[in-house]
């Protein structure tokens, strides 16, 4: 029996695993298209993924302070709609690191 459950858990794990890997190649197409369309729609995107990249500031503040972690208790601790969340704020984070080479040939 030990070894069915062990199987099973697996198996969950990678079912969360590629919903959460889909994700990536499908952001990437999205910023691939809003570049295409010469920078259109970008300040839209920057604006929402500012706004998503706050909200996770937020959360992590209200983990640091208080221990309480609103997306999990919004959505379940680490089910696959938390980490789903996660995913896309990190990749919001990952992406505004752009902003910095922005802001800059901005200035000159």
């Amino acid at each position: 029996p030990y070894r069915r459950q062990r199987q099973m858990c697996i198996r969950d794990r990678l079912k969360q695993y590629t919903i959460i890997l889909c994700i990536i190649p499908v952001f990437a197409v999205i910023i691939k298209v809003l570049i295409g369309k010469g920078g259109k729609y970008m300040k839209w995107f920057d604006n929402t993924s500012l706004t998503l990249v706050i909200i996770g500031a937020v959360n992590w503040l209200l983990i640091g302070i208080f221990r309480f972690d609103l997306v999990a208790f919004l959505f379940g601790n680490m089910s696959w709609l938390s980490r789903i969340i996660y995913t896309i704020v990190g990749l919001c984070g990952l992406y505004l690191i752009s902003l910095f080479g922005r802001i800059g040939s901005m200035s000159e």
